[in-house]
């Protein structure tokens, strides 16, 4: 009887010590009722931090939650005290707010706590700011590709111009993001050249920064049809900043509108058909980025792809893909979505030497 009992405690404690702590030092922040805080300029964060959460669920991984409210000396100190805690992390997961991303490197590289970053990209200044190369626990990256993201949605945004308006040029009036944020410099280039590209078909009148907010894109775009005699579209850098356009629009006014992120209420909305399109689905690259810490820490490093830097297309939904997103949004409301991706299917642990990660969004939500 006590070997029986000794072999289950001893069970319980390897499982115990099986259990990757990872910390996700996050940019929202806890309300007063303890429930997380997506603030204005921050719902991209809601359904990436929910997939975070339901891929640590799948892959049985302890997840902490460091929250900075975008606020990047509360993440500098915040990154301290996980170097520090007493019961060390296995592994952090961050993204580079603000262009902090090198100190927060540098902290963990001293702490020697192996490091992911995903979403935003770093600054190309320093040719050898890689993982791996600049900093030996920096493992790896999962990076949004925003310059297509951006030329992605101006292309669909000209094209449907083109069908809709009896006219050999369109004037395009954009509203970007956060001012240096690399996500906001990337996609205003995919934007910039699109237009390049399309320069018969279409000009920009003028790129505005809008800090990602619904607010300041409703303040900004009667401001921007006064000045403005001609505004056939509307490109915005993310959901919000196109919700903010919507809202900002007189009763019986339409205009074309497109945003990226892939926002619930931008989707009921294109499909309502008062904006036009979205990209997005980079909010299932946290729950990937942990699917690749998860194999790490387990001995499967994807070094063997000799490849540390992972790059996923997004996708465009416009009106005419009313069908797809009525299936979206009927998941997202009864939770099916996240019983349908299992994030412990991406794991290669039982996979053979040969087999490759497939990241891609359309696979995972299963869409036509």
């Amino acid at each position: 009887m006590v070997s029986r009992l000794l072999l289950l405690v001893l069970l319980v404690f390897s499982e115990s010590v099986l259990a990757k702590r990872i910390a996700w030092l996050a940019p929202m922040k806890v309300s007063a009722s303890g429930q997380v805080d997506y603030s204005e300029g921050n719902q991209f964060w809601r359904l990436t931090h929910a997939f975070i959460e339901d891929a640590a669920q799948d892959l049985e991984i302890d997840l902490d939650i460091y929250m900075y409210n975008r606020n990047r000396f509360e993440m500098l100190r915040l990154a301290e005290e996980i170097a520090k805690h007493p019961q060390p992390y296995d592994a952090v997961l961050f993204y580079n707010f603000q262009n902090k991303g090198v100190e927060i490197l540098d902290i963990f590289e001293a702490a020697k706590i192996p490091v992911f970053t995903f979403i935003t990209n770093f600054e190309i200044s320093d040719s050898n700011l890689a993982p791996r190369r600049s900093h030996k626990y920096w493992i790896g990256q999962m990076v949004t590709d925003d310059i297509a993201a951006g030329s992605l949605l101006a292309d669909a945004l000209i094209q449907e111009a083109d069908e809709r308006y009896n006219k050999d040029k369109f004037a395009v009036v954009a509203i970007g993001g956060e001012y240096g944020h690399s996500a906001n410099v990337d996609r205003q280039k995919g934007l910039t050249d699109q237009i390049n590209i399309k320069q018969s078909k279409a000009y920009l009148q003028q790129y505005l920064s809008g800090s990602w907010k619904r607010s300041r894109a409703e303040r900004l775009y009667p401001a921007l049809k006064n000045r403005y005699r001609e505004m056939d579209i509307v490109w915005c850098a993310n959901d919000e900043l196109a919700l903010g356009v919507m809202d900002a629009l007189k009763a019986n006014e339409t205009a074309l509108i497109g945003g990226i992120d892939w926002d619930l209420e931008a989707l009921k909305q294109i499909q309502q058909g008062r904006l036009y399109a979205s990209v997005g689905g980079h909010f299932l690259h946290g729950g990937f980025s942990l699917v690749l810490i998860h194999d790490y820490l387990a001995g499967r490093d994807f070094n063997s792809f000799g490849n540390y830097t992972f790059k996923e297309s997004l996708i465009l939904l416009t009106q005419n893909d009313s069908e797809t997103i009525g299936t979206l949004l009927e998941q997202f409301a009864n939770k099916a979505i996240y019983q349908a991706v299992d994030f412990k299917n991406y794991s290669l642990l039982q996979a053979t030497a040969n087999s490759d990660y497939n990241f891609s969004i359309k696979h995972a939500l299963k869409l036509k």
